[in-house]
Parts: C-alpha cells; structure tokens; sequence
C-alpha cells in the first residue's frame, strides 16, 4: 500500500513538472529560433526519461515480493523511448567515422578515408534512428595523432560529453584487428584521464576490419584466446565487454547486436549514463600544472 503512494506521488511530481515546462516552451516558441526550440525539447524530454529509468530501477530492485511487478517494471523500461549517446574513441586510422555511419545506416554522416593522418581533428556530432530509437554518434580526433598534441586532442574528446548532453551511456573504444599497439595498451588510462576515474565502467571494445577475421577463417573468441596478455588485460580492463564490426558487411544484424550490448551494459550501470564534475576543468588543472 505505501509502496502505491510512493508511485503515485512519484508520477504526479513527473506530470507536474511535465505541464509546467511544457507551459514555459510554448510561450517562448514564438520568439525562438526553430533549431534553438528543438534543442530546449530534446533536452526536456531527455532529463524527464533519464529521471524515469533511474526511478524505474530503484522501485524495480524493491519489487522483488512480487514476479508480476518485476515483469511489468522491466517491460516498461524496454519500452522506454530513450536513445542511445555514444562517443567513438580510438587511434588514427582505426576506422571511426566508417564505424559511425555504420551504426547510423548512413554513408555520409561522418567523412571517413585511408589516411595516417587523423581526418577528425574536431568532435562531431551526428543522429539518426535506428530501429525506432534515437541514436547520437560523436566522432573524436585520432588518439596518439602527430598532426595534435595529446593535450590538445584530450581537451577535444572532452567536448564529447557536452555534444552527447548530459552524458553518453558508452565510449566505444575502437581498435583494427590484426593492429594492437603499444599505445592501444594504454588506451583506457588515456580515457580515464580525459574523462576521470569511473569512466572505465562505460567502455566497451570495438573490433574494427571484421572481414579479417573472416578472411583468416577465425571469428572473434579465436582471435582473443591467441592474442598477447596485453590485449586480454586491456579487455579486462574493460568488464570483459566487446563487439566486432565489419564495416564493408552492410548487413544490419551487426548493428542490432552492438546496441543490444550497448543496452546490457547500461543495464549494468543501474540505467545510468556517464557524467563528470567538469571535466574541462580538471584538464585544465592539469595542462597547467
């Protein structure tokens, strides 16, 4: 019964909140420009569903007494609308902008060429929807690039959390099959320095140049077990979480399951996303220090 009240108070603060800022938009719709409102309801609506899954996870963990309850709680936030954010992060060449406009369904997104020089030297920022749900990719400069200082491209990446408002749920670390460098090991330390300790818990491997694999006739469990130990630790590092692409399969499935992983993780993190006390901030003490 109090379990009740405390929903019913819980959707009735939503829905008041809800009618007040909806109120608000539409005086101001007029003398705003269109892009500008868009914005203002995309980050409305995004901060009251980011409200709703975390509120949707604590009443489910205390559902336990009821299967029913649990059921209808998890379906609920299944069906939740909210979109994916995800930031790509990886060394020149290893083939984010053709990884992002795979996961978009699109060819022209994000430009993407051989080159040993980064052809992203800037965040960029681009949305679709796939599958029905909304789906944000930031492309971030080329980890290690001689063309940027690492200073200069960690200040860029941090810009990332800022275009992916008000946090990515993943940083999609990509490496190319067949390439693990000596500066692909110390990847994850160079996240957690850019974005600050705990940002480990969103990263998830991304194998990219799958047809490799396919070529060698290998799949990815193979390629793994014969890697060097600092590789596997990297994937440790990692929770253990990874995915493979191949960006010339134009199939779809690839896709699906990557999201799907991506959806697990979040899970994982208790339907959180990644947030940082100002993290241009720090950087900044750093640069300076």
């Amino acid at each position: 019964m109090d379990s009740d009240l405390n929903l019913n108070s819980h959707i009735k603060a939503i829905t008041s909140s809800a009618f007040y800022h909806l109120k608000n938009i539409a005086k101001i719709r007029g003398i705003v420009s269109k892009p500008d409102l868009e914005r203002l309801i995309h980050a409305f609506v995004s901060s009251r569903l980011d409200y709703c899954n975390g509120l949707l996870t604590g009443l489910s963990k205390r559902a336990v007494r009821s299967s029913a309850s649990v059921s209808a709680l998890a379906s609920c936030r299944r069906l939740t609308p909210e979109g994916l954010r995800i930031a790509l992060v990886g060394k020149t060449g290893c083939g984010k902008s053709s990884t992002g406009n795979t996961i978009l369904g699109r060819q022209e997104e994000f430009y993407a060429k051989t080159s040993g020089k980064s052809v992203t030297q800037i965040c960029r920022k681009a949305v679709s929807f796939v599958d029905g749900r909304r789906v944000a990719v930031v492309d971030t400069p080329g980890l290690f690039d001689t063309s940027l200082s690492n200073e200069e491209t960690i200040k860029e990446t941090v810009k990332s959390i800022s275009l992916l408002a008000p946090g990515p749920h993943a940083f999609l670390l990509l490496i190319q099959i067949g390439r693990f460098t000596e500066e692909e090991q110390r990847a994850v330390e160079y996240i957690k320095r850019a974005f600050g300790k705990g940002a480990e818990k969103y990263i998830m491997i991304l194998f990219t140049c799958g047809d490799n694999l396919e070529h060698d006739k290998m799949n990815i469990d193979d390629y793994i077990r014969d890697s060097d130990p600092a590789l596997k630790k990297l994937i440790a590092d990692c929770g253990n979480r990874f995915h493979v692409f191949n960006n010339r399969n134009k199939e779809h499935t690839q896709v699906k399951e990557l999201l799907q992983k991506i959806d697990h993780m979040v899970e994982e993190n208790g339907g959180s996303f990644y947030t940082s006390e100002m993290p241009e901030k720090k950087l900044k003490t750093k640069t300076h220090s």
